[in-house]
């Protein structure tokens, strides 16, 4: 909602004839989006580390256990967080939002 008050406000001062905003705000909008690609996890293979935000929201460090390779979805792994009981074990997809590379954010 922030996001879209910010967009419409810079594409008003655009419209008034002040497109520096506008441009600025193109410029990091692109540049966070890069941000969050070069973040995401593209292969892991069992034994790897990663950090995963459990169902807490919580980021903790995971060791992958599994990967399961699908035909109509990126992998799938079967995630073990350090420390804790198996029974906290999940499943998650690579391309998830709750995955990260190790030390990302822990």
């Amino acid at each position: 909602m922030i996001d879209n008050a910010v967009k419409m406000m810079v594409l008003a001062k655009k419209d008034l004839g002040e497109p520096d905003d506008f441009e600025r705000w193109q410029e990091r909008t692109q540049k966070y989006k890069e941000w969050i690609v070069s973040h995401r996890v593209k292969f892991v293979k069992a034994g790897n580390k990663l950090d995963v935000c459990d169902t807490e929201h919580i980021w903790c460090k995971a060791t992958v256990e599994l990967v399961i390779k699908t035909q109509n979805r990126k992998d799938l792994l079967y995630l073990h967080y350090e420390g804790w009981n198996r029974k906290y074990d999940e499943y998650m997809y690579i391309d998830s939002h709750r995955v990260a590379p190790l030390g990302f954010y822990t």
